[in-house]
């Protein structure tokens, strides 16, 4: 079932001197339980996308749906990661998770205590009273997650979140964020400059072309419902890096 549809979305950023087209005609769909991964060029308008999605900015032409509704606001149902965790370090781990439903005038006994059985769910449960100066990299990634995911969002928007640590913990990182979303079954749409990280992480991976931004192409990764790890180490995955690598490169 189609979760989100974006409709020929374009995108015109306009001053009393000039206008810049950074979207054209863009259309693709994600289906429930899908994770897509998004790359192209710099600056061709990938984190842009997610901010349309998020309701954060609005389209000069098209529309975007979610769930069949159009967006023309914000959602609660939006979850967004941002490339850095965004923790607050005078804040410890449980409420820091706990940030989102307490800023909707939504905590509860019950939202916290959703909470408290994610982090312990997922390894965090011990360090629930630390603070973010505590935790390793990799920790405040997989906090920054679970935070997200305390909202109970239909969607999750992830901008570039890993491209903050250093390689050996992406790696890590990448299969915990991977077992997380696959166990909670949430979709899932990354925004990534990182071939690597799109192949290991998503179902599906779309290249947008050089600014104004449009699909050039939807690959899809067939390399069965492997781990990052599995992926990464498959026969077909340099074959598919390569694939990828000459859209984006063209």
């Amino acid at each position: 079932m189609k979760l989100l549809e974006l409709n020929n979305v374009g995108l015109i950023y306009q001053t009393d001197e000039s206008e810049t087209t950074a979207l054209k005609n863009v259309t693709f769909t994600v289906d429930d339980g899908e994770f897509v991964a998004i790359v192209g060029p710099s600056g061709c308008g990938k984190t842009t996308i997610l901010s349309l999605v998020a309701g954060l900015i609005s389209p000069t032409s098209g529309e975007i749906r979610l769930g069949g509704e159009k967006i023309v606001h914000p959602r609660r149902d939006v979850g967004y990661m941002l490339q850095r965790d965004q923790l607050f370090e005078w804040r410890n781990i449980l409420a820091n998770v706990t940030l989102g439903p307490e800023i909707q005038k939504k905590k509860s006994p019950e939202s916290v205590s959703y909470a408290e059985n994610l982090l312990d769910k997922y390894g965090l449960g011990e360090f629930k009273k630390h603070f973010p100066k505590q935790l390793s990299g990799g920790m405040r990634q997989r906090v920054a997650l679970i935070r997200t995911l305390a909202l109970k969002p239909r969607i999750l928007l992830l901008d570039e979140p890993f491209s903050a640590l250093d390689f050996q913990t992406r790696l890590s990182v990448h299969e915990d964020i991977s077992k997380i979303i696959a166990n909670e079954k949430k979709t899932a749409l990354l925004v990534t400059h990182d071939i690597s990280e799109a192949i290991a992480l998503s179902n599906r991976v779309i290249v947008l072309s050089k600014r104004p931004g449009t699909v050039k192409s939807v690959i899809e990764v067939n390399l069965g419902h492997s781990s990052p790890k599995e992926k990464r180490d498959s026969s077909g995955y340099p074959v598919l890096f390569e694939k990828i690598w000459k859209e984006v490169s063209a």
